[in-house]
């Protein structure tokens, strides 16, 4: 175990770092267009704008830092494909916990979502 934590160490940082960058723009995002009033068409998109966010902060992120690790240690500790899968999951729960903590506290949100659709 702890052999597969000394492999796996260098990539949750990488990973953690991903998904809380996700989250803080996600978090921005749909509060600044919760600052007028929602329309339905934001609404709409508010799902696609955290997958957006993930997929630019995963490449662009998880690319650099990945080659930095690969070049400081000389060699690829695990294949790549792997060091991808392991950021990724990290990276997503991550964002899950943090986005699923926020809305714990701070229901102002729905509460606006559902005054524009009314049911």
């Amino acid at each position: 175990m702890k052999k597969l934590y000394k492999k796996i160490k260098p990539f949750t940082g990488i990973g953690i770092l991903i998904g809380l960058i996700t989250f803080f723009l996600t978090f921005l995002t749909t509060f600044y267009m919760n600052y007028g009033n929602l329309s339905i068409i934001e609404i709409s998109l508010l799902p696609l704008t955290g997958g957006f966010f993930f997929f630019f902060s995963l490449t662009f992120i998880g690319i650099n830092q990945l080659n930095k690790i690969n070049i400081e240690n000389d060699f690829i500790l695990i294949n790549r494909y792997c060091q991808i899968l392991i950021i990724l999951i990290i990276s997503f729960a991550t964002y899950l916990l943090a986005d699923s903590l926020i809305f714990i506290f701070d229901k102002s949100l729905s509460e606006n979502y559902k005054t524009v659709v009314k049911l």
